[in-house]
């Protein structure tokens, strides 16, 4: 195996993007509802290209809100943040372990109302 971590990294992660760029939104959907994110974070943007709040919203909201892992936490707020468009925070103001976190995900919670309707339950 010749070649730096880094590219293997990018290679592995280009093929995961490939993969996923060929799935709908529902599999998509589907794959992270059941916890499988994939290995290299590439999902997320995946769905953020779908550019559907209305379907999306709740589902990665509940991953954000979650015990998850906090990288995985990170780089689904940012897909959410980017389908939402016009919330002014960064992803770890939501997906970090902080005193602020939960009057974040408050705020969050009702942008995606605002765009998604009421969350489902």
């Amino acid at each position: 195996m010749s070649g730096s971590w880094q590219d293997h990294w990018e290679t592995d992660a280009a093929q995961e993007r490939e993969r996923y760029a060929s799935m709908s939104l529902d599999t998509l959907l589907s794959e992270v509802s059941a916890g499988r994110y994939g290995s290299y974070y590439q999902i997320w943007m995946s769905i953020a290209e779908h550019g559907d709040a209305r379907r999306s919203g709740w589902i990665l909201f509940g991953i954000i809100e979650s015990a998850e892992d906090e990288l995985h936490r990170y780089h689904c707020a940012d897909a959410l943040l980017q389908l939402l468009g016009t919330v002014q925070m960064a992803p770890a103001d939501v997906s970090a372990d902080h005193p602020q976190r939960e009057s974040k995900l408050a705020e969050l919670a009702r942008a995606i109302s605002y765009q998604a309707g009421p969350r489902p339950f």
